[in-house]
This record gives C-alpha cells, structure tokens and sequence, in this order.
C-alpha cells in the first residue's frame, strides 16, 4: 500500500511539471539591432555627444547605439564642430571624422573703476590703471565710473548721474575706489599685484565671442556696427546682453576739480546704452549684427572719444568679451 502511495505522488509531480513547460519552450528575446560609431576628429578629447545626450566618451572612440538615424556632435572649448547626421547599420561600423575649426579669439578684458576727485586712494589706483593700460594695450578695456561719495560734487558724477547710479547700483558699490574685473572679480584697488593677477585670470579665459565694433558715424550722426560671432554652439548665451559706451580718453583742469589733488583723469564714462537692459543676442546661423545710432552731444569732442562695447551675463555679471574702436 505503501509503495502506491509513493508511485501515485510521483505520477502527480511529473504531471504538474509538464503542464507548467511550454510546448515547445520559447527562446529568449535577444535584440541585435545596434551598429556602432568610430568618432574621430583632428583633435583629441572632445565631447561625443549623441542625440543631445552626452556619450560618456571622447575622442576618438566607438560608441553603440540602436540602428537608425542618429545626430553626432562634438564639444571642446575653444573649438566648433560641425553636426553631423548619420545611418547606423545593423551589425556595421560607421568611421566617422569630424573636423574642427579653431575659435580661440583673444580676450578682452573690461575693467570698471568706480572713483571720485575727493577719493585719496583714488590717486594710487589710477596711478596703478595708468600701469595696466601701458602693460596691456589692445587686451584691457578700463572704463570709468564716478561715484557720489566722499564728495557729491564731482563734476562727472553730476555729468551723467543715472548712467553712473544704475552701474553702482547694478554692482552694489559702497567703497570708492572700487575696481570690478569683467564683472566678478574685486581686486583692492591700491594692490597692484592683485589687479595684474586679476587681468592676467582673465586673460586666460577662452570667450565664446568674436567681437568687433565699426565706427560709422558721418559728420552729423553717430553710427556704430556691432558685430558678433558665437564660437562654442553648446554656449547658453540666454541672459547675455550687448552694452555700448563712449568713453572721453583725457580730461585736463587747470585746477583739481576735488581735493585729492588730481588734474588729469582718463576713460570717463560719457555715455552708455542700453543703460540698464542691454541688447538682446539674437543669432542667426552663429552670426548677430546690429547698427546702434547715438544722439550727438553737442560737447563731446569726438576725436577725444573712444566706442567700447561689451557682452556681460546680467544675472553673473560675468563679462565674456569686450570690443574698442575709436
């Protein structure tokens, strides 16, 4: 009795084991539906970016992706690319080259002095400004602010007292001197080893702009052509915006206009545009242009102005390239 009892448990366990096989068995699914990509470009290490999703690989190296219509891109500061649109194969290998053009265009750094004739250190510091423009000649912008303290009357502060109200503003300047390098370095302005290390940071940067500014001003009408190249295609340039100033290059008085002594004063700040907003980048096909006309002021002496231009992140502040024409 015993042993039908075991046999008839067998018999059931074997049954229950069938019926859970499927008949036949099925395989499991294996997808082979990917080709692969050898990206390569004529420098190394630049950013493999696939469907606008970063690979996790650079140059040169072979990625896998499904088959199918796929957009290459590559990203190294300094240099464009050109995107590239390809059909990946089943089982094959793409060898893909992608060129890439050098952009490194030099920088050029803006230095904003925030002064007044009544400022003692005032004097250091633009003995020191005096020593950078010599030093960097055609790689430093300085252009001057003037403040409402110590004295109220200084006579370019109350020359163009919004233009230089919504810059202190804008940079929350409560010391004067104080001097702001493309807008987010505060080197002492009396220190002239901490403004050359600050130009010289800066100057090492890699701008994502080429910009140029054309003086096209007639007889009657001042005129200027501003002209921007964008360089790095990946660059947010979002909350970038264009500023435009005229600054007078020398002021001479007979007498000191405040009571720290000075007679000579440079850069003067005499105009500025938009003051507040800036100009909107709008680019198309990499390229922006634009002709601003300025109203004449009857006593500027235009042979004593020079036209500045920069592109600045209102929200960082950061500056990330400035022009001079005269």
């Amino acid at each position: 009795m015993k042993h039908i009892y075991i046999f008839v448990i067998i018999l059931i366990l074997k049954f229950v084991f069938i019926s859970c096989e499927t008949n036949p068995p099925n395989s499991p699914i294996i997808s082979n539906d990917f080709g692969y990509i050898f990206v390569t470009s004529n420098i190394d290490s630049a950013a493999i970016i696939l469907d606008n999703e970063f690979t996790g690989k650079y140059t040169p190296d072979t990625i896998k992706t499904s088959e199918g219509t796929h957009i290459v891109q590559l990203i190294k500061s300094g240099f464009s690319f050109n995107d590239l649109e390809i059909t990946v194969i089943k089982n094959q290998i793409k060898n893909v080259l992608i060129n890439a053009v050098n952009n490194q265009i030099n920088k050029i750094v803006l230095l904003e002095d925030f002064a007044n004739v009544s400022c003692d250190p005032c004097v250091i510091s633009n003995k020191i400004l005096r020593r950078v423009v010599s030093k960097y000649s055609g790689n430093v912008i300085v252009a001057k602010f003037s403040t409402n303290f110590p004295s109220p009357n200084d006579p370019f502060y109350l020359r163009n007292k919004l233009i230089n109200n919504e810059r202190m503003e804008f940079y929350n300047i409560l010391f004067a001197p104080s001097i702001i390098v493309d807008g987010i370095t505060r080197p002492i302005p009396t220190d002239s080893t901490e403004m050359f290390d600050a130009i010289e940071n800066r100057l090492s940067e890699i701008t994502p702009f080429e910009f140029t500014i054309v003086d096209s001003s007639n007889n009657e009408d001042l005129f200027l052509s501003i002209n921007i190249k964008l360089l790095e295609s990946q660059f947010n340039y979002s909350d970038c915006r264009v500023f435009v100033a005229i600054l007078e290059e020398k002021i001479n008085f007979d007498n000191p206009p405040g009571s720290n002594g000075e007679t000579v004063f440079y850069d003067i700040v005499n105009y500025l545009t938009p003051i507040k907003s800036g100009i909107d980048l709008k680019f198309s096909n990499g390229n922006f242009s634009e002709t601003i006309y300025i109203e004449r002021n009857s006593e500027w002496i235009l042979s004593n102005n020079n036209f500045i231009g920069f592109i600045q992140d209102i929200n960082t502040k950061e500056v990330y390239q400035a022009s001079l024409t005269k």
